[in-house]
């Protein structure tokens, strides 16, 4: 049941994941390799993220760099994706080092079935009120105020992650369109079982007066040290 994030919307299912890539000829032949400079866990450590830089190697020798993301379950058959996402990145020099990781509280509990419920429906009232109040306040506070102090973003068109919510909201308002709407919600939400670690998956909704909406796939990865804490994005 993974989630791809890709151009033109989620890709739901490892099936359906698997033979996305194989459908463009760009990606014949081609060979990956990939750094991971982050991430962190769950406080059970059922749940985790990593991100990193990545460089993809087309047949014919032309090298695109990228970056990438990805959020994971354990199970008894071990670690797999839940959700991931790759983007492309201009060329250029990155650093390889290792960013401090997200180190979650020790010992979290695990509660009860209507307790990690309510941690779902928590996760899903945050990314909701996120995107209320970029309206209401606008899209770079609203980054702001809802960012982890050590939360990343993939960084766009940048070649390196862009770190701290100051420095995200000021890439995420920079050049929008004056009277641009801008706002999400999420569709589905998985959250760790000791309701510290979680990620939302949903739509970007874009109106520019005089243009169509444009609608664009989004993935954000949420931590909180208790489950009695408001959520903050970590990573997206």
């Amino acid at each position: 049941n993974v989630v791809v994030q890709a151009r033109g919307g989620h890709i739901r299912g490892r099936d359906s994941a698997v033979a996305a890539p194989r459908a463009s000829t760009w990606n014949i032949g081609a060979r990956v390799t990939w750094t991971p400079i982050g991430g962190g866990t769950s406080s059970a450590g059922q749940d985790g993220f990593t991100y990193g830089y990545m460089t993809v190697t087309r047949a014919d020798g032309v090298v695109q760099p990228a970056k990438y993301m990805a959020y994971w379950v354990r199970s008894a058959g071990g670690w797999r994706i839940a959700a991931y996402k790759r983007v492309p990145r201009p060329a250029g020099n990155v650093s390889a080092d290792l960013h401090p990781l997200s180190i979650a509280t020790r010992a979290l509990p695990v509660p009860d079935s209507s307790t990690f419920a309510r941690f779902a429906d928590e996760l899903s009232l945050a990314e909701h009120a996120f995107s209320r109040d970029a309206q209401s306040m606008g899209l770079g506070p609203a980054f702001a105020k809802w960012g982890a102090p050590d939360a990343v973003d993939t960084g766009h068109d940048r070649a390196e992650f862009v770190r701290g919510p100051q420095a995200i909201a000021a890439l995420v308002s920079a050049g929008l369109t004056p009277n641009t709407r801008v706002e999400w919600a999420p569709s589905q939400v998985i959250v760790a079982n000791t309701g510290d670690l979680g990620v939302s998956i949903g739509t970007i909704r874009i109106t520019t007066a005089g243009e169509a909406t444009r609608e664009v796939p989004f993935f954000t990865i949420w931590k909180r040290a208790w489950p009695s804490d408001p959520w903050r994005y970590i990573a997206e």
